[in-house]
């Protein structure tokens, strides 16, 4: 019979783990370039921005700035929102900086003329 209470409790710890992870990050951002291979060294990069929200209902920007580049998205993330963000941003050696700025948090993406990408949470 102890075996059985302590099985018990080992799922109900696993699923309150689970539960507490999944909630840690509700809003989610990626960078994707919309044609595949294509990495100019200056101009435009077209690219989109998933954006996903499984927390509460968030309002804010994307804002997406390079040297010679800043523009500003108004979004709306409901709770249980994937939302994509067409952008051609003109890109020059110091690569994009694409932040995501909600009354619930927020993320930061740089991103280089290399692909490489590096994120952050603020």
């Amino acid at each position: 019979m102890q075996s059985v209470s302590k099985v018990f409790q080992l799922a109900g710890i696993v699923v309150f783990l689970a539960q507490s992870a999944y909630a840690a990050d509700p809003l989610r951002m990626s960078t994707v370039p919309l044609f595949e291979g294509f990495e100019p060294a200056i101009g435009t990069f077209p690219m989109a921005v998933d954006l996903s929200n499984d927390g509460p209902d968030a309002t804010g920007i994307v804002r997406i700035t390079g040297q010679s580049f800043n523009m500003t998205y108004p979004v709306e993330l409901p709770r249980g929102a994937r939302k994509r963000v067409t952008t051609y941003p003109l890109i020059d050696w110091s690569g994009l900086q694409v932040e995501l700025q909600t009354n619930q948090g927020r993320l930061s993406k740089s991103v280089q003329l290399s692909g490489s990408q590096s994120d952050s949470q603020v």
